[in-house]
């Protein structure tokens, strides 16, 4: 959650000017961590190659992909990413797809994420 929590912040900074405009407005407004960072203590964390490809069907598995979207949604519901969140592709079911090749290193546990911020 922390890496692709930090991919999102850096997107959106650097995304275009109105996108930037409004990061730096909110951030000069106060930073709280609760605005960029939703509750993650539930999710799975420091996942292992083996693990990941046994357990969770590897980085196209179904369960992977119901984490993955479920980090996404968690993401775009932060109060400082809400105004900015993207409008998401549908699958043929018209449900949002996640775009889940940002996490393989966090679900890899090549990023190691902090414990929870308080």
């Amino acid at each position: 959650m922390a890496d692709r929590a930090g991919t999102t912040f850096a997107l959106l900074a650097t995304r275009d000017d109105a996108a930037a405009r409004t990061l730096q407005e909110r951030l000069a407004a106060g930073f709280r961590v609760d605005d960029f960072f939703p509750e993650a203590a539930d999710l799975p964390e420091y996942i292992q190659a083996a693990e990941l490809e046994a357990r969770y069907g590897g980085v196209g598995g179904r369960l992977f992909r119901q984490y993955a979207g479920e980090v996404e949604r968690r993401l775009w519901s932060c109060p400082a990413y809400r105004a900015l969140a993207p409008t998401p592709a549908a699958n043929q079911r018209g449900q949002p797809k996640a775009d889940t090749r940002p996490l393989l290193g966090f679900w890899l546990g090549r990023a190691r994420p902090p414990g929870r911020l308080t």
